[in-house]
């Protein structure tokens, strides 16, 4: 979790607010249940721009 919180928070200042809300959403994504609590503990991101982040990062047209 240390090793989460850190990459984070240098990753982070890199970032627009769109594109943390998408970065940290993913995050959460990929950790699964308790991803979000856990990220927005982390983050002190809220509930609701960690929700819209997943909106965001899911209605893109990108296919890898």
């Amino acid at each position: 979790m240390e090793h989460l919180k850190e990459k984070l928070s240098l990753i982070s200042p890199h970032l627009n607010e769109k594109q943390r809300r998408i970065v940290f959403s993913a995050e959460a994504y990929q950790i699964g249940r308790g991803g979000k609590s856990l990220i927005c503990r982390l983050t002190k991101m809220s509930r609701p721009t960690l929700n819209q982040g997943l909106k965001d990062l899911f209605s893109a047209d990108v296919s890898i």
